[in-house]
This record gives C-alpha cells, sequence and structure tokens, in this order.
C-alpha cells in the first residue's frame, strides 16, 4: 500500500472515531425520545459537524424508514476520494427498523443504519457499515428535499 492511500486511511479512520464517540456519548441521552413511551426504537439523529454535537433527534418513525429505504435502493456505487470533516456541514444518522440490503455492481451487502452526508455545495453520500463493521462510502441518486421536509416538520 503506497503513502498516500495509508495516509488517507488513517486521516479516515481517526475521523470516524471521533464520529461515533460523539454519536454514542452518554450526552446524547438528553435528545433521545423517551425508551419507556418508544422501547427499541433509536432516534434518528442530525449532527452538525461545524458544532460538534447532536442538533437534533426524532422519533425514528414510518417516513424515515422509507426515505432511508429509498436512499439505499438508490445507491450508484462507492463514493470517491472524500474529505467528509471538512467538506461536509450535517450528518443525519437514520438507524434502520431491520437489515437492509445495499446493491452495488455485483456485490450485495445489508446494513441496519446509515449516516447521510450533506453539504450544500457537494454531492451527498450514505456511509453504511455491514455485518463485519467493514464501512462502505456510496453515491446515491434520490433527492434529499423530502427527507429535509420531514425533518422540517417533526
Amino acid at each position: 500500500m503506497n503513502n498516500i492511500l495509508q495516509h488517507r486511511l488513517i486521516r479516515c479512520s481517526l475521523f470516524f472515531v471521533v464520529f461515533f464517540t460523539l454519536f454514542s456519548s452518554t450526552s446524547l441521552a438528553a435528545h433521545a425520545p423517551d425508551p419507556q413511551v418508544y422501547p427499541d426504537t433509536r432516534p434518528v439523529q442530525v449532527f452538525s459537524i461545524k458544532e460538534g454535537k447532536v442538533m437534533q433527534s426524532f422519533i425514528n418513525n414510518n417516513q424515515f424508514q422509507e426515505q432511508a429505504s429509498q436512499i439505499l435502493h438508490s445507491v450508484n456505487g462507492l463514493a470517491p476520494q472524500l474529505n467528509p470533516g471538512k467538506d461536509y456541514e450535517y450528518i443525519v444518522r437514520i438507524p434502520l427498523q431491520k437489515p437492509h440490503p445495499v446493491q452495488f455492481g455485483t456485490r450485495k451487502l445489508e446494513t441496519t443504519e446509515m449516516f447521510v452526508f450533506y453539504s450544500k455545495n457537494k454531492q451527498p453520500f450514505v456511509l453504511v457499515f455491514e455485518e463485519h463493521n467493514r464501512p462502505y462510502f456510496f453515491t446515491f441518486s434520490k433527492d434529499l428535499t423530502p427527507l429535509f421536509s420531514i425533518l422540517k416538520q417533526q
């Protein structure tokens, strides 16, 4: 493996260690729905990269599940080189209520959670993890306007 590729892998790995530490921190409990009212549901969360924190949490309803399914069905292929920490403003985390297949080329994987990276100036992409926690970054063709409309309504 050449030095440039190693450097990118290390940088990307460090970003995701910080990213997942923030998304799984105990401070998120204040943003989560009441587990007694909504058992077995992990919330949809909007994370601001600039602020370095979860800005909003939403009850993970069927509207979010439908948007997630449409995004995953519109995957075009693996995303090109990215700099997710710098180039994107928001990440929308959508836990899936059941494993969802993702088809790209001749390969297929299943995921239980997805992260949509959004920027006003860049093409969005989605991050998913397969059953062995290997990350995959994908481009997709689904318009995000309906997802943002749901986020604004909630």
